[in-house]
């Protein structure tokens, strides 16, 4: 009737379509070029939605890398 579902064949493939489809992979190429564009956009963001909480990280010198860079990689490295 239909297709039976298998979770780890699936959970395979999303994490294939993410890294061809979305370039995913570049999170983790050399330099890092698709994590230092999310900090960027994520700055960028924070600074024109969140001006009041932009001012006071910049004022307490914290760095969206900080605490940024691990939130990404989560998503990538751990396990729900």
């Amino acid at each position: 009737a239909g297709r039976v579902p298998d979770a780890p064949k699936d959970a395979f493939l999303l994490l294939v379509q993410m890294m061809v489809k979305y370039r995913a992979n570049l999170l983790f190429c050399e330099g890092l070029p698709l994590l230092k564009l999310h900090t960027f956009q994520y700055r960028t963001l924070l600074q024109k939605f969140f001006p009041d909480v932009h001012r006071h990280f910049q004022d307490q010198q914290i760095t969206p890398e900080l605490y940024l860079t691990r939130w990404i990689l989560t998503i990538f490295t751990q396990p729900l």
